[in-house]
């Protein structure tokens, strides 16, 4: 249905110059009209746009802002060890991007997120076994080697509010 999708406008391109997109809703579950999804660099740079336009003067969504800078630093926190997702390193990031501050200063590690696409279409196949198949090795999350690798994920420390104080 995809394949068929992608050919359909591609044809509507070529022969009308118009794109399948201008017809359809931008998403259709289970088929897009889009044909590569945007990349996490897109995404993230997005969504960076929308906080500077919600902390510009004379709007009041600062609320909304600050939510988005929260997303945007538990995106971090999975990325190193040392990030706590807090008040006041949100209150920081706020003055920051008021202060026009570049991405790269008040986001570092999500900088150097990226993806690749190849091919048509997503094929994955995850297959565990104990006797056979490529060893599973853990490394930190900030370790600069390429590699495919699980984290654990102490939530204790995530999580550093207890349920009693959280209720009150």
């Amino acid at each position: 249905m995809r394949a068929m999708t992608t050919v359909f406008n591609n044809l509507l391109g070529e022969v009308f110059c118009e794109r399948l997109a201008d017809f359809l809703p931008a998403r259709v579950l289970p088929i897009s009209t889009e044909p590569v999804p945007p990349t996490i660099e897109q995404i993230i740079d997005s969504e960076y746009v929308k906080i500077q336009t919600l902390l510009a003067p004379g709007r009041r969504s600062r609320d909304e802002a600050r939510g988005r800078i929260r997303t945007l630093l538990a995106m971090e926190s999975h990325s190193a060890e040392d990030v706590v997702v807090s008040e006041k390193g949100i209150s920081r990031i706020e003055r920051a991007i008021k202060g026009r501050r570049a991405f790269s200063e008040i986001f570092p590690r999500l900088s150097g997120i990226e993806t690749i696409f190849e091919g048509e279409g997503a094929h994955l196949t995850v297959h565990f076994a104990k006797t056979k198949g490529v060893p599973v090795t853990f490394i930190a999350a900030d370790d600069p080697r390429d590699a495919a690798a699980l984290r654990e994920v102490d939530l204790q420390k995530k999580y550093y509010i207890g349920a009693t104080d959280l209720a009150e």
